[in-house]
């Protein structure tokens, strides 16, 4: 009986999740108190038509910082790769094969610089006038760093030299407690960097492009000012 009436209520099945949540903005989800109009980077001005003068100074940078950021894979040397994969240990290859399915599946994402969309995250956030609670945050924290240590789990199922699944759980906690920092919330952790190589190429290196410009997979000539691109003949050779 129970089948029947599946069957002949098929074609007006609706899940109930998307009834309720299919025309609720984002925001209302995260904070139901929160309004659109209270939003300075969510009001409308009618009178505006051209980007200058550049209102929000911060986010324009941010905005370089992107263009900038941009390779190809003309840039990237892989001759060497088929020789240092025959050079690895089963359990490294095991590890490698795992993390490298992530990258090819998320090849689009990779391929930018994920610090700098972070910072840029955490730059917005700071614009918003209505943020959800501090409950609401370390929920979703939470959530995201258990959802980590579960994937490394089963990518890392053997312990290599400096590095295991234990560490990387450490690490996991470590990145989120600075996230929370980058967001103006207190720490959740208190975790420590366990892998001190880290610090020179995921974190410190993209954490303010304020106090200094972006060198790492800069497009040529973007952030250049116009004095550096002129030609003159005075210089010495």
């Amino acid at each position: 009986m129970e089948q029947t009436v599946g069957v002949e209520n098929k074609e007006n099945f609706q899940p109930k999740v998307a009834e309720a949540t299919s025309d609720v903005p984002v925001q209302q989800l995260i904070n139901p108190s929160a309004k659109n109009s209270e939003e300075p980077l969510l009001a409308s001005n009618p009178s505006r038509f051209v980007i200058f003068p550049i209102k929000y100074h911060d986010i324009w940078t941010f905005y370089k910082n992107a263009v900038a950021s941009f390779w190809t894979a003309d840039e990237i040397d892989l001759s060497h790769d088929y020789g240092d994969w025959q050079q690895l240990t089963n359990n490294e290859r095991f590890f490698i094969s795992r993390v490298l399915s992530f990258f090819a599946a998320s090849d689009g994402i990779v391929n930018e610089n994920l610090g700098l969309h972070r910072d840029f995250a955490c730059l917005l956030y700071k614009y918003i006038v209505n943020k959800p609670s501090q409950e609401k945050v370390y929920e979703i924290i939470k959530e995201a760093v258990l959802l980590e240590q579960e994937y490394l789990t089963e990518a890392l199922p053997v312990s290599l030299i400096g590095m295991n699944s234990k560490l990387m759980s450490e690490y996991i906690e470590y990145v989120a407690d600075h996230l929370l920092t980058e967001l103006s919330y207190p720490k959740l952790y208190n975790a420590k960097n366990p892998f001190d190589f880290m610090e020179n190429l995921s974190i410190e290196a993209k954490t303010n492009f304020f106090e200094r410009r972006v060198s790492e997979y800069q497009k040529a000539g973007v952030l250049s000012v116009e004095k550096e691109k002129t030609f003159d003949l005075d210089a010495a050779f």
